[in-house]
């Protein structure tokens, strides 16, 4: 897993940088070495996910179908690893991420796919935050889960807990989705929400 594990840090290095196509090289190269390591089947998903963004394509049939296959492949695999490696938040942050994007990507809003893979998500990082109440990444991924169920003043919260303990960081997976620069936009929005309620 070691030879994996750093094809995958390198694949989200050149997510940040946006030079996506070398990122999916990465991720595939990982998926070949291991392919069982649920994190690069999350970081392939995201290169679909930020390219394809990015050049208009973000809903096109072909695209949806690879994003949500990487995905659900990733979903599996992870929960496999947390059955014999709980001990480590971040496989639990990676599914989470997997079941947000699952739910944004697979379902309407309202459905009970769209609630499962919500409270599975709410649960995952419940977890995380459970092994490492200090891990940032955590923090900004139940933050974003609040926000979006109109909890504005607890995500606020998360947001700035995650900025405190990671001003500047400099962790390849913070850089590969902007976090701490989204984190700061995110505190803003959830100010924004809480103003919009209280009006």
């Amino acid at each position: 897993m070691a030879m994996a594990m750093i094809q995958v840090n390198r694949g989200f290095s050149y997510l940040s940088l946006e030079m996506y196509e070398n990122a999916l090289q990465d991720f595939t190269q990982a998926i070949s070495i291991d392919c069982s390591f649920g994190a690069a089947f999350v970081g392939r998903a995201l290169v679909h996910v930020f390219h394809r963004c990015e050049s208009g394509g973000a809903n096109d049939g072909a695209n949806r179908a690879a994003v949500v296959h990487d995905l659900t492949e990733a979903v599996k695999l992870l929960s496999e690893l947390i059955g014999v490696a709980a001990h480590d938040p971040s496989w639990w942050v990676y599914r989470a991420q997997a079941h947000r994007y699952l739910a944004a990507f697979n379902c309407r809003p309202g459905t009970q796919l769209f609630s499962f893979h919500q409270k599975r998500m709410l649960k995952d990082v419940e977890e995380a935050l459970k092994l490492n109440p200090q891990l940032s990444a955590a923090l900004i991924e139940q933050g974003l889960q609040l926000l979006e169920l109109g909890r504005f003043r607890e995500a606020q919260a998360d947001f700035q807990q995650a900025l405190k303990l990671s001003p500047r960081s400099t962790s390849p997976q913070d850089r590969a989705c902007n976090r701490i620069d989204s984190c700061r936009r995110f505190v803003r929005a959830a100010c924004f929400g809480r103003a919009v309620v209280v009006l």
